[in-house]
């Protein structure tokens, strides 16, 4: 009898070893995965993507290509996700809907509900049995400039719902969202390609917006 009892003590104490862990794991998971956690409750920090908000970002982009281009400038999350991240959304299945973005810590995240059978292949495993039809997926990561015209997107979080894709997997994803397109040299694997101006020598991811600048911030590349 006590033996039961202790028996069911332990796993008392490990489910709210458990829960506690979960509850506290945007202080914890960083440090020992040197991975970001989105905040359950940023919902605050997401906006729509829309025309409006796309044209307002090619407008500001277009001004990096002049002859009195400005040091630099800054967009909000949707007015990068509609134009500077042109390369994301273009890949992003047809059947997205109620496209958004947000920037939380250095990353710029884009999630769309979708529906999962337009992504092809055994790319989400297991998962496939659990997830609906149409999901929410989410990808989030940091930018950069590759090279005259050329910057990057680098995928380093994927989720389907609430499940984590692992990184593994986020190469074979984009190459399956992607299709036939050739990918620009200097673009990594787990690298979305983005059309920049030629004027643009860095991309930098913070405070809520994301910056272009027309050199690079401290000297170096942050491809």
């Amino acid at each position: 009898m006590f033996g039961c009892l202790g028996r069911i003590g332990c796993l008392a104490l490990l489910v709210v070893i458990g829960a506690a862990a979960w509850f506290w794991r945007a202080e914890w998971y960083p440090r020992v995965t040197g991975e970001q956690v989105v905040a359950a409750d940023a919902s605050s920090e997401w906006m729509l993507v829309t025309e409006a908000s796309s044209a307002r970002g090619r407008a500001s982009v277009e001004r990096m290509a002049g002859p009195r281009a400005p040091e630099a400038i800054a967009l909000g999350p949707a007015e990068a996700a509609g134009y500077v991240l042109a390369g994301v959304l273009r890949d992003l299945p047809q059947s997205a809907q109620e496209v958004q973005a947000a920037v939380i810590g250095d990353r710029l995240y884009v999630r769309a509900n979708v529906a999962l059978g337009d992504l092809g292949g055994d790319l989400l495993g297991p998962l496939a049995g659990i997830v609906g039809d149409r999901e929410s997926l989410l990808l989030g990561g940091t930018m950069c400039a590759v090279s005259p015209g050329v910057g990057q997107f680098r995928v380093a979080e994927v989720k389907v719902r609430d499940f984590a894709l692992p990184s593994r997997v986020i190469p074979g994803l984009l190459r399956q969202l992607r299709g036939s397109r050739p990918v620009p040299e200097g673009v990594a694997a787990d690298g979305v390609p983005l059309e920049l101006p030629p004027g643009v020598g860095d991309v930098l991811v913070g405070r809520g917006k994301v910056t272009l600048y027309q050199e690079a911030t401290d000297g170096v590349s942050h491809c």
